[in-house]
């Protein structure tokens, strides 16, 4: 079963999947995380500054 928490460092790719949500309201909040898979790091999350934000088309 797979785990719906996520860990304040780094998240894994199943955590984003089942709590994706949280972990973006995170990030609103100034949070950063380096996300990984099996162990790997491969992307970062991090907030946009405001200037830089723009509707999707």
């Amino acid at each position: 079963m797979c785990s719906s928490s996520f860990r304040a460092v780094s998240p894994v790719v199943r955590e984003l999947c089942n709590s994706g949500g949280a972990v973006l309201d995170r990030v609103v909040h100034g949070e950063s995380f380096v996300v990984t898979r099996d162990g790997a790091p491969v992307a970062g999350l991090s907030p946009l500054r405001r200037a830089a934000l723009r509707p999707l088309s």
